[in-house]
C-alpha cells in the first residue's frame, strides 16, 4: 500500500461495520496506528500496531501482511516482512467469519458496509492477496524472496 492521505480511522479493507467494533467479521484500520479489529457481534478484540518509519502519509511503498491463524489463536502483523507484532485471538472469536456476515461484503479502502466515513484515505494498493488459510512462517520467507527477487 502507498498512502498518500489518511485522516481518521478509515479502514484499508475489512468486511464488518467498522462503526460497531463488535459487529461480525473483521477490519484493518489507519490512523495514527494500524489497527486490526475482529468481533463476533458480542465480542472483540483489537490489536495496535504504531507504523514503523518511514510510512504513514510519506507516499513510500509499504508491504503489509496480516496472518490470523484460527488454529494457534494467533494474529501476526508484518510491514516489509518484518514482523511488527504478535497477538493472542480471543477464543470467543474462533469461529468469526471472514466471508461476511449481516449483509456485508469484504470492502478494500472502506469496511464491509462500504458507507464508513470518518476520515479519508487516498491510497494505491498493489498486488493485494487474500488467502484461505494462515500462511507459515516459511510461506512468509517465500513471499518475501518472491518479492525480493523481483527487483
Amino acid at each position: 500500500i502507498r498512502i498518500e492521505t489518511l485522516t481518521g480511522d478509515m479502514p484499508f479493507y475489512g468486511n464488518n461495520d467498522w462503526s460497531d467494533e463488535y459487529s461480525h467479521g473483521f477490519a484493518l484500520c489507519s490512523g495514527t496506528f494500524m489497527k486490526f479489529n475482529v468481533g463476533n457481534g458480542n465480542v472483540c478484540s483489537d490489536f495496535s500496531y504504531i507504523y514503523p518509519q518511514p510510512y504513514l502519509v510519506t507516499e513510500e511503498w509499504m508491504h503489509t501482511l496480516l496472518v490470523v491463524d484460527r488454529e494457534a489463536g494467533k494474529v501476526r502483523f508484518y510491514v516489509d516482512f518484518n514482523l511488527i507484532s504478535e497477538g493472542q485471538l480471543n477464543d470467543a472469536l474462533d469461529g468469526v467469519p471472514f466471508d461476511g456476515e449481516d449483509g456485508n461484503i469484504f470492502n478494500i479502502g472502506n469496511d464491509g458496509t462500504g458507507a464508513y466515513a470518518d476520515g479519508t484515505l487516498t491510497a494505491e494498493y498493489d498486488d493485494f492477496l487474500v488467502c484461505d488459510g494462515a500462511m507459515t512462517d516459511a510461506d512468509v520467507a517465500n513471499l518475501k524472496a518472491y518479492y525480493l527477487g523481483r527487483k
